[in-house]
């Protein structure tokens, strides 16, 4: 058990290092941007989810935040550079509130709020 506690502090450290050297691209800030964007549609739109962004706790307990906003919330970290897509994150979610009955809800009122359908 101590080879895998060992094992997973690695990681995350490897990941967080990662992480900060990103901090200082500015393609760093752009994807930070186009995140936060995101969060300010759904909340000038008034939809139902959010998505909840956390970029400095990187290593952290995250299944604690599953049931941000009673479950609609999605929380983005870990965001680093990728050496395929130029970044990758960690999206999560409580499944079953904002998994397939939930993301369709949000897609409906999202639909609606930019007016193709009534």
């Amino acid at each position: 058990m101590l080879n895998r506690e060992t094992d997973l502090l690695k990681e995350a450290e490897k990941l967080e290092n990662q992480s900060k050297v990103a901090e200082g691209d500015k393609n760093y800030d752009l994807a930070i941007s186009v995140l936060m964007q995101a969060k300010d549609n759904y909340t000038k739109l008034g939809l139902t989810g959010q998505v909840s962004i956390i970029i400095k706790e990187i290593v952290r307990l995250q299944h604690l935040r599953r049931d941000n906003d009673k479950g609609m919330a999605v929380t983005i970290g870990r965001l680093r550079k990728d050496t395929i897509l130029d970044y990758k994150f960690v999206a999560l979610s409580h499944n079953t509130v904002r998994g397939a009955a939930g993301g369709a809800i949000l897609n409906a009122e999202l639909l609606k709020a930019k007016g193709f359908i009534k």
